[in-house]
């Protein structure tokens, strides 16, 4: 009996150090604190732990977009220990642009695309600036005898052949009234010559047609523009414009010069 009961004894000692040796590994799911424990399981408090506070130059860092580093009104700046920001104090050079390349100028001629149509036809910008195209460029199509007639009208359909007024018609033939016009007036023809106005402006002073067909200025006409001023007069009063989507500007002789070579129509 008494051996018996020393067994059992030995039996629970050994059992309850056994449990006291258990060595528990503790880690996080989503942000709660868990363990494993004898049987293999996992086990968890339940309560999600608090975030820890973030120091305050994590916080300048997470303040400005994660960067450590940054840019304020163009000076550069940076987060220190204490979480303020410190800047250089001296605003940043802008880098200098690097010039373009041959492909990026075609590009920037063609209105900023890389492909494009010239007369109908499918063409691109390759790597060395120049332009391909898909296939031969189609010729213009025919004009129809009666927009041939009006061309060769200076793109009038009604206009005067010796004096008598004509028309074109469907067929491309000119048709004419057979009676000659009556002669204009002085006055009349005045008018005609100025764009159909009785009153205009020459070189910004204004101007009338009287009955003799002579014209009378209110003021002195002022001096001929230059060469430059009637160029920039010329282009809606700018002196840089665009032909065809190219940049161009007037120059002091009154001439054009353009940045790149203008796209055909």
């Amino acid at each position: 009996m008494k051996f018996g009961l020393f067994v059992l004894l030995t039996q629970i000692l050994s059992a309850s150090a056994a449990v006291v040796t258990v060595t528990v590994t503790a880690f996080q799911l989503n942000g709660v604190k868990c363990f494993c424990i004898q049987d293999g399981s996992v086990q968890c408090t339940g309560a999600v732990l608090p975030s820890p506070t973030p120091s305050p130059f994590d916080k300048c860092v997470k303040d400005h977009d994660g960067k450590s580093e940054f840019q304020l009104n163009g000076v550069k700046c940076f987060c220190i220990q204490d979480g303020s920001v410190q800047c250089t104090g001296a605003v940043l050079p802008s880098p200098t642009p690097s010039p373009p390349t041959p492909f990026e100028k075609c590009v920037k001629d063609h209105d900023g695309k890389s492909t494009f149509k010239i007369n109908g036809v499918m063409c691109g910008c390759i790597v060395d600036g120049s332009v391909q195209c898909t296939g031969a460029v189609p010729p213009s199509p025919t004009p129809s005898p009666f927009d041939k007639c009006v061309k060769d009208h200076d793109g009038k359909s009604e206009f005067q052949l010796n004096g008598v007024k004509c028309f074109c018609i469907q067929d491309g033939s000119v048709q004419c009234t057979g009676v000659p016009l009556p002669t204009p007036s002085p006055f009349d023809k005045c008018v005609k010559d100025h764009d159909g106005k009785s009153e205009f402006q020459l070189n910004g002073v204004k101007c009338f047609c009287i009955q003799d067909g002579s014209v009378q200025c209110t003021g002195a006409v002022p001096p001929t523009p230059s060469p430059f001023d009637k160029c920039v007069q010329d282009h809606d009063g700018k002196s840089t414009f665009k032909i065809n989507g190219v940049m161009c500007g007037c120059i002091v002789d009154g001439s054009v010069q353009c940045t790149g070579a203008i796209k055909p129509q």
